[in-house]
């Protein structure tokens, strides 16, 4: 497959719009050494990029069409949650939820409810579904009728199976197999008498040829259980602040054993040679031959982990011994030796209770706040990450989780009973994270309908976000407008450029008609309105006349803006005048990052989407008026009072002269030399090629783009300005016809991008030599698992990661902007993870790729539905150049 719209052009780079934002760096290395990590988080394959003849894509493999492993997050939250105790799994893998008043089993194929989970599954007839099935919560089993419990107290159960033939002449103990579902009664007295606990199960009755339920009082109250290992069908041992407790119903169903008095045990497990492991308040102990004796992990430095006080043990799918200490975890080889993780090798934290093993390879951690998971087949794999942690309510019923009890069924689905700071009665709820498999197209077929369904606002359907009345409730949507509707609109309509050009869709075709409309429209907006700017003008976005005036109270906000925060901020009025028809409020005010925005789209329209010379008209003729308007006005975007926008200054007097605008100097080349670039692939004019000679040649322009972004290192400066960035060098590598200007935007954006995004077999060449400019190894891996990262919840609920083990801080000389000192102020933690990367994009939220990734932290209510643009963009690009199959 060659390059379609360039054919000289080469993909040459791995990522993009945004993907520089990211640029990461391992303080071990040297400076040319510096990583993007935004490649964890950023645009898979941004811009075809340098030269190479039109040679075919077959530089990197791309990913097969097989499905990955999609991630779903949901909560219950219901009241029947708050007294719920603990969870416990059957020896053939089946998890029930105990009560007070009911046993519920799990059950994987349930009915889902959009309410109950963060994902509006509503929608999706092909979505998995998970429930609990109340197993007799409000009734009694026949049999219960009969069974010897005192009068006063009240006795529930589920409905049960036999699975072997009716018995007719059999032992009782016989019927031992049933056992496996004997767990579920918990009785209680009323208040004038001391509780109790009852624990209750079938058996056959040879004389009455009939069913019994048997029953025995626990020596202990479930309240106090951490959890129950359920060794084989009849033997089962119950672990908590009481101590450990064994049950052996298959030899005398009324006998207990407490086989631990020593203090709290937090989780018991077998290890290897079938001895019983107890991890708690005492470190971890070893039953054998039925004596216990302390061991621990001890590591090079001749440290030992789990001498005082163990979280957690658990054996996994290879029979190693793993144990949770509060330094970190530890696994125990085939040789007896022992391999350590503290946050330096990624374990994000150590704070809370309980290592299970998953059947698919992983372990999972339930921790105080959300999950971890350690995934062992990516153990050691070069670039792969196996860790991941999940936290907040987009994973569970609160930002502040923690995980009581928690249980891993054969599918590989976590689910934990969870209480969330200041829950003092009970549960908060409960929190599931399923994986089912799912192919990119089913993903971006999914954020497609959801934009089609609650985000596109107004007859032309600008695309950015909308409001929630009830948090996570798709089903009360508020439309809003958006301060950058143009360039939302924009990169939405990218994509579906992308995506047409790639599978000729025609949803995709519509989709981008449609945004091409919606751009349009915000040119036309302002002609003939009572405050009409100079021709050529496009306007931010549109909001109808029946919202309330956004004029109202407006110029005392600007004058307080000016006066307190930005002493360049416009003061005038109205910054929201009204259509000539009179229907529409357009917002003025323009912004270069809009004007980015446009540029990106139109000529993606215009050489893959627009078939007919009167599209292809149209296009050329809103790149020429905006263009030409540029030009006449100084390269200055000029406002309806007659003076340039806040942020509209390309000309060459200010960037180059003026002090104010020193910093914005390099991107603000870059974007204008793009601009023109886009203006004469489209028109044929020539004036643009002379327009970009004269910025050159009289004042420095492409000089000044050599540097687009001036910070103080890595993760400093406006993250905005990457963005706008990727999508300049992109028109500009791609569409300029000036070969020397190429190279040098060529070596900008390598440069830019932290060494990241480059083109394969591409040189740069200067008077000390010639260069190599190749990705990094690794790169594709990295843009992939960030599209299968992308959590389908695109609601903005609150994550908090500025406690994690895992993370390293920027210094504070890069924690601020290079002209605003109190940005560290304003964000006191910012970093990055110990691999060298920014957070992947699951353990943190963003509606666009414009959003600080250095951010540890990140606010939300859910009451925000974000696009699916920001996944749609990378892939349909990396689907159009061949990366993805």
């Amino acid at each position: 497959m060659l390059l379609k719209s360039f054919p000289e052009l080469c993909l040459g780079l791995s990522v993009g719009i945004r993907f520089i934002q990211l640029m990461l760096c391992n303080p071990d290395l040297p400076p040319f050494q510096i990583r993007c990590g935004w490649l964890k988080t950023v645009l898979l394959t941004a811009s075809a990029l340098c030269l190479s003849s039109g040679r075919a894509l077959d530089a990197s493999p791309a990913p097969s069409t097989s499905s990955f492993q999609q991630e779903l997050g949901f909560r219950l939250t219901d009241d029947e949650w708050k007294e719920a105790y603990f969870l416990v799994k059957d020896p053939e893998g089946q998890i029930y939820r105990i009560g007070p008043h009911s046993v519920a089993k799990w059950d994987p194929t349930g009915a889902f409810h959009e309410e109950q989970n963060g994902t509006s599954a509503e929608s999706d007839a092909d979505a998995e579904a998970w429930d609990w099935r109340f197993m007799g919560s409000n009734k009694f089993h026949e049999a219960a009728k009969r069974a010897p419990f005192e009068s006063n107290t009240v006795a529930r159960f589920w409905d049960w199976r036999y699975t072997g033939a009716q018995p007719e002449k059999k032992q009782q103990n016989d019927i031992l197999d049933a056992l496996r579902l004997f767990f579920g009664v918990d009785t209680y007295s009323d208040h004038r008498r001391p509780r109790q606990t009852v624990m209750a199960w079938p058996e056959w009755n040879i004389e009455e040829a009939d069913w019994r339920v048997k029953s025995v009082k626990l020596p202990f109250d479930l309240r106090g259980v951490n959890g129950v290992l359920w060794a084989e069908p009849g033997l089962v041992y119950f672990y908590g602040y009481f101590g450990l407790w064994k049950w052996d119903g298959g030899k005398q169903p009324d006998s207990w054993e407490r086989i631990w008095d020593r203090g709290a045990v937090n989780q018991v497990a077998y290890d290897l040679n079938g001895s019983l492991v107890l991890a708690g308040r005492l470190g971890l102990w070893r039953m054998q031959e039925g004596e216990w004796t302390q061991f621990w992990a001890e590591d090079k430095l001749g440290r030992q982990w789990g001498n005082r006080y163990a979280l957690g043990v658990c054996l996994d799918i290879y029979n190693h011994l793993w144990i949770a200490t509060k330094a970190g975890w530890a696994r125990q080889e085939f040789d007896g030796s022992w391999r350590f993780w503290t946050g330096q090798e990624g374990l994000p934290t150590t704070r809370g209770i309980g290592l299970h093993a998953a059947d698919d390879g992983s372990i999972w951690f339930g921790a105080d706040m959300g999950y971890v998971r350690y995934d062992i087949n990516l153990e050691d794999k070069e670039g792969a990450n196996p860790w991941a942690y999940r936290q907040g309510k987009r994973w569970g019923p609160a930002h502040r989780d923690e995980v009581e009890t928690m249980q891993i069924d054969t599918s590989g689905t976590a689910i934990a009973l969870m209480r969330h700071e200041g829950y003092e009665e009970g549960m908060a709820g409960l929190g599931v994270i399923a994986r089912v498999p799912m192919t990119f197209q089913e993903k971006a077929a999914f954020y497609e309908r959801e934009i089609d369904r609650y985000i596109k606002r107004t007859p032309w359907g600008y695309t950015a976000e909308s409001k929630l009345a009830v948090p996570g409730d798709r089903s009360h949507v508020t439309y809003q407008d958006s301060d950058n509707d143009g360039l939302w609109t924009a990169m939405y309509g990218a994509s579906q450029c992308f995506a047409y050009g790639a599978t000729g869709s025609e949803s995709a075709r519509r989709n981008a008609e449609q945004a091409f409309r919606a751009l349009e429209h915000l040119q036309q907006a302002p002609v003939g309105s009572s405050h009409e700017p100079p021709t050529g003008y496009v306007a931010r976005t549109v909001r109808p006349v029946e919202w309330p005036d956004p004029n109202e109270g407006r110029l005392e906000r600007d004058r307080r803006t000016r006066e307190e925060d930005e002493y360049l901020w416009k003061v005038y009025e109205p910054r929201w005048p009204l259509t000539a028809d009179g229907w529409w409020y357009w917002k003025s005010d323009t912004s270069s990052d809009e004007l980015d925005g446009h540029y990106f789209f139109y000529p993606l329209y215009y050489d893959l989407v627009a078939k007919t010379e009167e599209q292809k008209e149209d296009a050329r003729a809103i790149v020429r008026l905006l263009t030409d308007h540029l030009i006449k006005n100084g390269y200055q975007l000029v406002d309806h009072d007659g003076t340039v926008t806040r942020w509209g200054i390309y000309d060459p007097e200010s960037l180059n002269h003026d002090f104010n605008w020193w910093n914005e100097r390099g991107l603000k080349s870059l974007s204008i030399l793009s601009y023109l670039a886009v203006a004469h692939h489209m028109t044929g004019d020539e004036k643009y090629n002379e327009a970009r000679d004269h910025l050159i040649d009289v004042h420095g322009f492409d000089t000044n783009a050599m540097v687009a972004k001036i910070q103080m290192g890595f993760g400093s400066g406006n993250q905005s300005d990457d963005e706008m960035a990727i999508m300049c060098f992109y028109n500009l590598l791609k569409y300029s016809d000036d070969a020397d200007l190429k190279q040098k935007i060529q070596f900008s954006f390598y440069r830019y991008c932290a060494y990241a995004a480059h083109g394969f077999e591409t040189t740069y060449t200067n008077p000390w030599g010639t260069y190599p400019l190749d990705p990094w190894k690794g790169w594709l891996s990295d843009s992939v698992e960030t599209l299968e990262g992308f959590p389908l919840d695109r609601v903005n609920w609150k994550t908090l990661n500025s406690h994690r083990l895992d993370v390293v801080g920027l210094p504070p000389q890069q924690s601020m902007d290079s002209y605003e000192p109190e940005w560290q102020e304003k964000n006191p933690r910012r970093g990055y993870r110990v691999d060298g990367k920014v957070l992947p994009v699951a353990e943190r939220h963003f509606n666009h790729w414009n959003t600080d990734p250095w951010r540890m932290d990140y606010s939300g209510s859910g009451d925000v539905l974000a696009s699916g643009t920001v996944y749609l963009l990378p892939y349909y690009m990396g689907v159009y150049y061949g990366w993805i199959h």
